[in-house]
């Protein structure tokens, strides 16, 4: 439960330094570190919840920061997502 939560405030934090930054610098790194608490210590399944919440948080943060968001945006925002997954089994599996 502990861990739960402090994954979504590193989350929220991430996302409010990164609207305050502004797109043009990449936070994924950042956005890794909820994703990768949840994959160690909770597990599969609330690590995929974490990835779909971070590529959402990532997304709506490009927008509100005056990213023009077309077809292409789009596109990364879902490579950002599988990204995230990825990273995701990575972590958890080595166990």
């Amino acid at each position: 439960m502990v861990v739960g939560i402090v994954a979504l405030a590193s989350m929220i934090i991430i996302g409010i330094i990164d609207l305050i930054t502004g797109y043009e610098l990449n936070f994924f790194v950042f956005y890794f570190i909820p994703v990768s608490i949840t994959a160690w210590y909770i597990g599969l399944p609330t690590s995929v919840g974490m990835s779909v919440l971070c590529a959402m948080v990532w997304f709506v943060v490009d927008i509100q920061s005056g990213k023009c968001i077309h077809c292409l945006s789009m596109a990364v925002g879902t490579l950002w997502y599988a990204l995230f997954l990825s990273l995701r089994l990575e972590v958890h599996y080595p166990k």
